[in-house]
């Protein structure tokens, strides 16, 4: 069973906590229309289990919901928008959500 992602506005993160360790997406909000997401780290104990994407996935619905562009400064995000056209909507420049 996957541990849900909860999201922690308060730390503007997402996270996942599992078998003692921490998993984190962060973001800042740069103004009321944009987040930038800036870290993903997941600890070596729990690399593996998909936990990076599902805390991306997480990140940009929740940006979604709330008619947020997305930028990135963590590359690891940057990459999994490359890979995921369907998230093209939420990149600065696109027709708004």
């Amino acid at each position: 069973m996957d541990t849900p992602v909860r999201h922690e506005s308060e730390r503007g993160v997402f996270v996942v906590r599992e078998d003692g360790a921490e998993a984190v997406l962060e973001y800042t909000r740069s103004d009321a229309s944009t987040v930038a997401f800036v870290h993903t780290y997941v600890p070596p104990t729990l690399r593996g289990r998909g936990i990076a994407e599902r805390l991306v996935t997480a990140g940009l619905t929740w940006a979604l919901e709330q008619g947020l562009r997305v930028t990135t400064q963590c590359s690891y995000v940057a990459g999994y928008l490359a890979r995921h056209p369907e998230w093209k909507d939420l990149r600065p420049g696109a027709p708004a959500p």
